[in-house]
C-alpha cells in the first residue's frame, strides 16, 4: 500500500484535567510564594474549533495516517475472557489492533514454512533463516504448525523458537486494546473494515490494516513554550479545564540555562540535593493549591478534578530575583488530553 496522508483541517478542543500519579513533598515556601499568571495565549498554541463526533483518525501499519467521518460505526463490538462488550461509538476515545499477522503475512509464513519440507538442504537452511528474522510476531503461528509438522520440521521450528526467545524481545501484544470514558479492555474487536470519508471521497480500509483509531474530538493537544525566566518567576496556567476521569499527558523537552548552569526537564543533577526536585526540572501542579509533582522529561496523568494544570521551572530559593539575561533559554511543553494521550510517549517520572 502506497503511504497515504490524508490531513483535514486540524484543531484542537480544550478538555481535561488531573492530578499526578504520585505525590511528592515539596518546599511549600519556594513552590507557594508566587502570584499565579493566566495562561499566556502569545506562547499557546490553541483553537477552540470542534472536531464532528466521529472524526477520526486511522494509523495504518504501513504509516500512513488517513483523517476524515467514521461511517456506518455506532458501535464497537469487543470479545473478551469475560464475554462480548458493545462500546458505544459516543464513549470512544481510542482503539489499537494487536500485533497479529494479517492474512497476507499469515501467506507468506505458510510458504516459507512449507520449504522446511523442501528437497534441498540449502532451501531448508534459507527458510528456516526468513523464519528467525521474522521474530516474535510469528511465534504463534509457529507454535501451531509445530503440531502438524514433520520431525525435521519439526526441529527446525524449535530452533527458531529458541532463538527468537534468546534474543530477549519484548512479548508480542496480541490482544486489541479498546479505550472508553471509563474503560480500558484487551480482547479481539469484531470488525472487518472501516469506511472513512474524507474531503477525497469515501475509503474503505481493512481492520487488519490499521494499527490503532482515535476519535479527535475527545480531549486537545496543546503546546506551552515555557521561557526560562517567567517559569522561574511564576506558576503558568496551561488554560486546560479537567474532566475527572480522563487522561493527560504531558512531554516536555528543551534546554534552559540558570545563571550559567544548564539544565533540562528532569533537572540539573548536580543542583538541588535536599530539595524535593532538581533545580531547573519541569513541576507542574492542579489547581492553585493543588500539591506540586515532577513532570520532567514527561507524565501520564488520571484526571480527578476540574481544575487547571499549571506548570513551573523549579527553584528551590525563596527570593527569585529575576534578571533576563541570568535565565535563558525555553521549555517546550506538549499537553495531550483524552484520546491525544495515548499519542504521547510520556516517561512517568
Amino acid at each position: 500500500m502506497k503511504t497515504l496522508t490524508v490531513l483535514l483541517a486540524i484543531s484542537f478542543v480544550a478538555a481535561g484535567l488531573a492530578r499526578a500519579d504520585d505525590d511528592n513533598d515539596v518546599d511549600s515556601v519556594a513552590l507557594a510564594r508566587t502570584n499565579v499568571e493566566p495562561a499566556a495565549q502569545n506562547n499557546m498554541s490553541k483553537s477552540k474549533t470542534r472536531y464532528g463526533p466521529m472524526d477520526t483518525e486511522l494509523r495504518l501499519s504501513d504509516g500512513s495516517i488517513l483523517r476524515g467521518e467514521l461511517k456506518h460505526c455506532d458501535s464497537v463490538r469487543l470479545k473478551t475472557a469475560y464475554g462480548l462488550l458493545t462500546i458505544p461509538s459516543a464513549h470512544l476515545l481510542s482503539l489499537s489492533r494487536g500485533q497479529r499477522l494479517t492474512t497476507e503475512e499469515i501467506k507468506a509464513v505458510d510458504a516459507i514454512l512449507k520449504q522446511l519440507d523442501a528437497d534441498g538442504f540449502s532451501q531448508r537452511g534459507v527458510a528456516q533463516q526468513k523464519l528467525e528474522e521474522m521474530g516474535p510476531p510469528i511465534v504463534s503461528a509457529l507454535k501451531t504448525a509445530r503440531g502438524t509438522a514433520s520431525l525435521e520440521a519439526r526441529n527446525r521450528i524449535d530452533t527458531v523458537l529458541k532463538k527468537i526467545e534468546a534474543k530477549g524481545l519484548p512479548p508480542v501484544q496480541m490482544d486489541d486494546i479498546v479505550r472508553a470514558d471509563d474503560l480500558v479492555a484487551p480482547g479481539r474487536v469484531d470488525m472487518e473494515s472501516v469506511v472513512l470519508k474524507t474531503k477525497f471521497g469515501e475509503i474503505t480500509v481493512k481492520f487488519e490494516d490499521i494499527q490503532s483509531l482515535r476519535w479527535l474530538n475527545r480531549g486537545s493537544c496543546n503546546t506551552l513554550d515555557l521561557e526560562c525566566a517567567d517559569g522561574l518567576e511564576d506558576w503558568r496556567d496551561t488554560g486546560i479545564e479537567g474532566v475527572p476521569g480522563a487522561p493527560l499527558a504531558v512531554q516536555c523537552s528543551g534546554h534552559v540555562n540558570i545563571s550559567g548552569t544548564p539544565c533540562d526537564p528532569p533537572g540539573n543533577p548536580n543542583w538541588g540535593n535536599g530539595h524535593p526536585f532538581m533545580t531547573g526540572s519541569v513541576v507542574g501542579r492542579i489547581g492553585t493549591g493543588g500539591q506540586p509533582f515532577l513532570i520532567g522529561n514527561g507524565k501520564r496523568l488520571t484526571m480527578d478534578s476540574s481544575e487547571h494544570l499549571y506548570v513551573k521551572i523549579f527553584w528551590p530559593q525563596r527570593n527569585f530575583q529575576r534578571q533576563d539575561n541570568q535565565y535563558t533559554g525555553h521549555y517546550t511543553i506538549k499537553i495531550g488530553t483524552g484520546s491525544w494521550a495515548d499519542e504521547f510517549q510520556s516517561s512517568n517520572n
